[in-house]
C-alpha cells in the first residue's frame, strides 16, 4: 500500500507514471504502450516509405519510451512488445521480409538504421545510474553506491570511492545541528516555527548571536565546561590541554583519528559537545540552568558508560584505549 495524506492507495499517478504498491511499473508500461500503438496506427494510414517510418520511431515513439524508462525499466514481455510493435510499423504487416538484425544495422554496413528501442532504453537507465554514483545529491550518490556498486564494479564502471562518507542514521544531536552548520547564524524563522529557539542570541544570556562555534565554544556555558575538563586529572590524561581548541572541537583533529588516542579524544569531546547540546535544550524548553555539578555528573556517567561498552566487546582494547583497568577509575 502507499500512503499519501493519511489516505492508503494502491497506486497513485505522478508526471504521467503510475507508482504501484509493489514497486514495479507494469502500468505504467501498459498505458504508454497504448498510446504508442494508436500514434503507430495513425502513421500507418499515411504513405511512408521505411526511411519515413523509421523517422516516426526515432521522433516519436522513442521520446515516449523512454521517459517511462528512466523510471522503470522494460520487463521481458514488455521489450517483446515494443520490438513487435516496431518492426509491424516499419513493414506494415505481420510478415517480416529480412531479418530484424539486418535493420538493426547502420546504413553503411548494409542496414536500414531502425533504433534497437529496448537496449536504448537500458543504456539510459543504466547511464542514469553510473551518472548518480559520481555526482549529484549527496543522499542520492550515497544510496546509488550501496545499492549498485556491486554489479557496477564487475562492468568496470564504478570504482569504491570512500573520501567523501555519507551516514544515513547520524546522532540525534547532529540532525539538530544540520541548520546550524547552513550558515554563521541560526535560521531564525525555520528554528522559531518548530520552537527550538525563542530568539536569535544565547539562551543562557550572552548578547552574541547563537551559532555552532558560540554553543560550543564561545559561550559561557562552554568556557566553565571545558575549564572543568582541563582541570580534572583524569580527563587531562586522556585530552591534553594542547588538543583542545576551537576546530578540533567543531570539526574533529587535524588529519582525522588515525590512532587509538585521537580517536579517543573525538570521542571525550563528542559526549562533551552532546551535554553542552543538551544543558541548551534544557534552557530554551524548560527555562532552567543547569549548575556545573550536574554537567559534571551527567559527562563522567556518559563517559563511563562507554567506558563499560568498551569493556565488554574486547576488555585488552579497552584497557590499552582508556589507560585503565576498571571503568569506576575514569572519573572526574
Amino acid at each position: 500500500m502507499i500512503y499519501f495524506e493519511g489516505k492508503a492507495l494502491d497506486n497513485i499517478k505522478l508526471l504521467g507514471l503510475t507508482f504501484q504498491s509493489d514497486g514495479g511499473g507494469r502500468k505504467s508500461w501498459d498505458q504508454v504502450l497504448c498510446r504508442v500503438q494508436g500514434k503507430l496506427g495513425s502513421w500507418s494510414a499515411r504513405p511512408l516509405t521505411i526511411t519515413g517510418k523509421i523517422l516516426v520511431l526515432k521522433a516519436i515513439v522513442l521520446p515516449a519510451l523512454l521517459y517511462v524508462g528512466r523510471v522503470f525499466p522494460p520487463d521481458r514481455a514488455s521489450g517483446k512488445t515494443i520490438t513487435r510493435m516496431a518492426f509491424q510499423f516499419v513493414w506494415g504487416s505481420t510478415f517480416e521480409k529480412l531479418s530484424r538484425a539486418t535493420l538493426l544495422k547502420d546504413e553503411d554496413k548494409g542496414g536500414r538504421g531502425v533504433p534497437d528501442m529496448v537496449n536504448i532504453i537500458l543504456a539510459q537507465g543504466l547511464a542514469t545510474l553510473v551518472q548518480n554514483t559520481r555526482k549529484g545529491d549527496k543522499a542520492v550518490c550515497a544510496f546509488a553506491r550501496h545499492y549498485a556498486t556491486p554489479f557496477l564494479r564487475t562492468m568496470g564502471l564504478s570504482v569504491l570511492d570512500h573520501r567523501m562518507p555519507y551516514s544515513w542514521d547520524p546522532p540525534y544531536v547532529y540532525r539538530a545541528l544540520r541548520a546550524f552548520a547552513l550558515g554563521t547564524g541560526l535560521p531564525g524563522a525555520g528554528l522559531t516555527s518548530r520552537h527550538l529557539a525563542l530568539t536569535e542570541n544565547c539562551p543562557h544570556g550572552c548578547t552574541d548571536s547563537e551559532h555552532v562555534h558560540h554553543v560550543f565554544w564561545d559561550c559561557s556555558v562552554a568556557r566553565r565546561v571545558w575549564g572543568l575538563v582541563v582541570s580534572s586529572v583524569s580527563l587531562n590524561r586522556l585530552l591534553p590541554r594542547s588538543s583542545l581548541t576551537s576546530d578540533s572541537v567543531l570539526y574533529g583533529p587535524p588529519g582525522g583519528c588515525k590512532t587509538i588516542e585521537l580517536q579517543r579524544q573525538w570521542r571525550i569531546i563528542n559526549t562533551i559537545k552532546q551535554v553542552l547540546w543538551e544543558t541548551r535544550n534544557i534552557k530554551v524548553y524548560q527555562q532552567q540552568n543547569v549548575d556545573l555539578v550536574t554537567l559534571r555528573r551527567r559527562i563522567q556517567n556518559l563517559l563511563q558508560d562507554g567506558v563499560v561498552v568498551d569493556f565488554r566487546k574486547n576488555e585488552r582494547l579497552a584497557k590499552e584505549k582508556w589507560g585503565v583497568d576498571h571503568w569506576k577509575e575514569l572519573s572526574i
